[in-house]
């Protein structure tokens, strides 16, 4: 497969604080399996920088466009064909949903353990089988979310997974309404749930980007059938 991987782009922008463009510009080359990335800039000519990081093809994935570039501690980012750009390996994927109105109903901390456990599956984790659902702590002043109580519990898994879990409520009738947030962080990967409204809520994982396309799947078929109406 050819192995030769070249580009040049700017990933900058425009920043009115800075008063013009942001130059953030990425150039790749390889000289046989070595692969070379400098990524250089300035704030509108202030601060600039440049940076090059060296490492080596790694494994590809031809039907994805993705090729893995290694390092010295192991992926240092991608490089995706079918864009001609370089990936971060701990590039985030956020999903917005409505959550169903029983969202915050006795149970729902397993409901969502079970929603988030195949799609950590599908990115390489092994977190072992949910754990029983925590004793969640007496609500208490929240240090970052003014006039809410809030509760926190953690719970281990395997391989150096660990479970998180917040309940936070505000006063009744305050437009945000009850919160949750549940969380897997370890082995590679993190996923989690965190319901913002009762109108809003957001799934979001971090993993191998090869294994992306699976982990949205079981997303997608874990919150059809959470949201789905009851008949």
């Amino acid at each position: 497969m050819d192995t030769d991987l070249h580009a040049d782009y700017d990933e900058g922008y425009f920043d009115k604080d800075e008063q013009g463009w942001c130059a953030r510009r990425v150039q790749v080359t390889t000289n046989g399996t070595r692969v070379t990335i400098r990524r250089s800039g300035d704030d509108n000519g202030a601060r600039p920088y440049d940076d090059t990081s060296v490492g080596s093809i790694g494994t590809s994935w031809p039907a994805l466009g993705l090729v893995q570039i290694v390092g010295e501690r192991g992926t240092m980012a991608y490089f995706d064909r079918n864009t001609g750009r370089v990936r971060s390996p701990g590039e985030q994927v956020s999903h917005r949903f409505a959550p169903p109105p029983t969202y915050r109903d006795p149970g729902c901390l397993e409901i969502i353990m079970n929603l988030l456990a195949p799609v950590a599956a599908a990115l390489g984790m092994r977190p072992g089988s949910p754990p029983a659902a925590p004793m969640m702590p007496p609500l208490v002043p929240s240090l970052t979310a003014c006039d809410s109580l809030e509760s926190h519990a953690t719970s281990s898994g395997e391989h150096g997974c660990t479970w998180g879990f917040m309940l936070r409520d505000f006063p009744e009738g305050h437009w945000l309404g009850p919160q949750l947030d549940v969380r897997i962080a370890g082995d590679g990967g993190h996923v989690s749930l965190f319901v913002q409204e009762p109108t809003r809520a957001s799934f979001l994982f971090i993993g191998p980007l090869e294994l992306h396309h699976l982990a949205i799947a079981a997303r997608d078929e874990a919150l059809a059938r959470w949201c789905l109406p009851p008949t």
